[in-house]
């Protein structure tokens, strides 16, 4: 009865019993920066490798993939497991960081649930919880807020304590909200008197809390359609809506980066006769530096992230000492990585030579050098 009910139990009891698999975690004890390198594993047992070496790790684990379609596939696989083992996926989340590759340069903002995949994945490890996370190169080696802006921005909301509405309006728009008078999609917020509704861009179901006075007397879930609730919470997490924060002094000085990148800019491509492509790149500078200068979030902002946080900051600086970051075909990843990077520098240099982007003080993703170097800092286990 109870292997058909939890088959997986029994595979991962095998594998906390299989002598080269405390091989390798000895191996990866022995130093804070130690390399392990096992040869001869197939696709089809990688989930199962990796899911019976995260089961007796402590910290969080990064698997690192070639492709989007093999972190996926990782990622059901591994999941597959945790699901049908004891406690399931509460006890050890699996997820997938979703890379967002060619979006960043069409000016537009991601979508909030992409967003939020990524956040919750980011959090995960920024936690320090024994979370798995499965990522593909771009995803991993993309540069992204770094880990201490994300820190104070995520929002913790309690049953029974005191919040002041006003000051939790204002935290949402900084988060990168929308006040919306409902609530339908993540990135969303609505306000009714004492009622204020939340679609954090992480979750499937949006919060509502009720305040009485400055006191949260009410918070649970609900459904979107019917407004009915669907089940009472204690406590619960808002992620930013966006992969970024607008503080007063942030926005200033990205403001002030932006102005004068673009300036120059602009004057070049004068002398060099391309006064349409001049006209659009001002015109679209001068719009995001209002923007930003107003406090506010306007679209293909994530684009501008460099010019945010100078800091490069990727994945692999969320990874705690106690990480663990599994590579997956190293050889294979490289060379893909490296073809994704040829291409996306082939739209961007299309896009600023039309003027349609401003171009960035350092690259969105780490060139292959630097993510090699970055690997180098951690324990590393590569199938």
């Amino acid at each position: 009865m109870l292997y058909s009910q939890r088959p997986m139990n029994w595979i991962l009891a095998a594998l906390g019993d299989w002598a080269d698999l405390r091989k390798m975690e000895e191996g990866l004890l022995s130093g804070s920066a130690s390399r392990v390198r096992v040869e001869g594993v197939v696709e089809p047992a990688k989930p199962a490798v990796i899911a019976g070496l995260a089961g007796r790790w402590r910290g969080p684990l990064l698997a690192v993939t070639p492709t989007g379609d093999s972190a996926e596939r990782l990622h059901q696989g591994i999941r597959a497991l945790w699901d049908n083992a004891e406690g399931g996926s509460e006890s050890r989340p699996v997820l997938v960081l979703p890379s967002l590759e060619a979006v960043l340069y069409e000016d537009v903002s991601p979508d909030p649930e992409l967003v939020g995949e990524r956040l919750i994945a980011l959090d995960a490890l920024l936690s320090g919880e024994p979370a798995i996370v499965v990522a593909s190169g771009p995803a991993a080696f993309q540069r992204c807020m770094p880990p201490e802006v994300l820190r104070p921005a995520r929002l913790h909301i309690e049953k029974g304590t005191e919040l002041d509405r006003e000051e939790l309006i204002s935290r949402l728009v900084a988060l990168g909200y929308e006040r919306e008078e409902m609530v339908a999609a993540p990135g969303q917020f609505s306000v009714r008197g004492g009622v204020v509704d939340i679609f954090p861009s992480h979750t499937e179901a949006p919060v509502r809390l009720e305040l009485f006075g400055d006191e949260v007397e009410s918070l649970r879930t609900f459904d979107t359609g019917t407004q009915r609730s669907l089940s009472e919470l204690s406590s619960c997490q808002v992620l930013p809506a966006r992969e970024l924060t607008l503080t007063a002094e942030v926005a200033e000085q990205a403001a002030a980066r932006i102005e004068a990148a673009a300036a120059a800019r602009v004057d070049q491509m004068e002398a060099e006769g391309k006064a349409r492509e001049a006209d659009r790149l001002r015109e679209r500078a001068a719009e995001v530096v209002e923007a930003l200068r107003q406090g506010t979030y306007t679209h293909g902002l994530e684009y501008y992230l460099p010019f945010l946080y100078p800091e490069e900051a990727t994945a692999l600086d969320y990874l705690p000492a106690d990480g663990l970051v599994v590579v997956d075909e190293p050889e294979h990843l490289g060379d893909r990585y490296r073809e994704t990077l040829a291409d996306l520098q082939e739209i961007a240099a299309a896009r600023v030579d039309n003027g349609l982007l401003l171009p960035t003080p350092s690259p969105h993703h780490l060139s292959p050098e630097e993510a090699e170097g970055r690997l180098g800092k951690h324990r590393r286990l590569e199938l």
